[in-house]
């Protein structure tokens, strides 16, 4: 396949990119779901070269004003504007366990460590929030999250460990309600502070932990 790797990256060449985008799946493409790919399959349609046989017209014929953007995918075309310096508003990590966990020793070594690579990638990116959030997803798939807001950037490890435990302390499990995900996230950085103040218009302190 065309295209080199360059820091965990995959590159591919202006020149390349005809032959890489020919050779993709249609489930690979942007904008093409579970339901609109199996449409594509039915008509014959199984990479982008088999896309690419369609016209711009036949396409939004078959697939109303999505057809415009699967011909211009199919072709390598993207004329949106690159904004290199987009805010960041998050950052966190998330880990899926091998079994699912209702023991709280096992479930808070499992935080610890994700805590420590969430902070590693704060740290590197100099990202600090407000906003701690936990995120848990249980046995059975059903999502549930926790989050506090701090009054200022949280930039010690020792702060956000404490948050994290906190949130942790709140969430309901047990044998018959095990947990099978977990992951946290930092967000309301320094410089969103004026954004993000616009949007909550509740002020729940330091100390309360908020359902999302």
């Amino acid at each position: 396949m065309p295209g080199s790797k360059l820091d965990g990256l995959f590159v591919v060449l202006p020149e390349e990119a005809e032959s890489f985008v020919e050779e993709l799946k249609i489930e690979q493409f942007w904008g093409v779901g579970r339901v609109t790919a199996a449409k594509m399959r039915e008509l014959g349609i199984h990479t982008g070269r088999d896309l690419k046989q369609y016209d711009e017209a036949a396409l939004v014929r078959l697939f109303g004003k999505a057809g415009h953007i699967y011909y211009q995918n199919a072709r390598g075309i993207d004329n949106r504007e690159v904004v290199p310096d987009r805010m960041r508003k998050s950052l966190g990590a998330e880990e899926t366990f091998m079994t699912d966990l209702d023991n709280a020793a096992e479930l808070e070594d499992k935080l610890r460590e994700i805590a420590d690579e969430v902070w590693r990638r704060t740290s590197k990116r100099e990202f600090y929030g407000r906003t701690v959030t936990l995120k848990i997803k249980y046995a059975d798939f059903k999502e549930v999250s926790k989050r506090r807001t701090l009054s200022r950037p949280v930039e010690d490890f020792y702060t956000f460990w404490s948050v994290a435990l906190d949130l942790l302390a709140v969430v309901e499990f047990g044998k018959q309600k095990k947990i099978r995900l977990m992951g946290l996230a930092v967000s309301n950085a320094r410089e969103t502070d004026e954004m993000e103040d616009r949007q909550y218009k509740l002020d729940f302190g330091d100390g309360e932990a908020e359902d999302v």
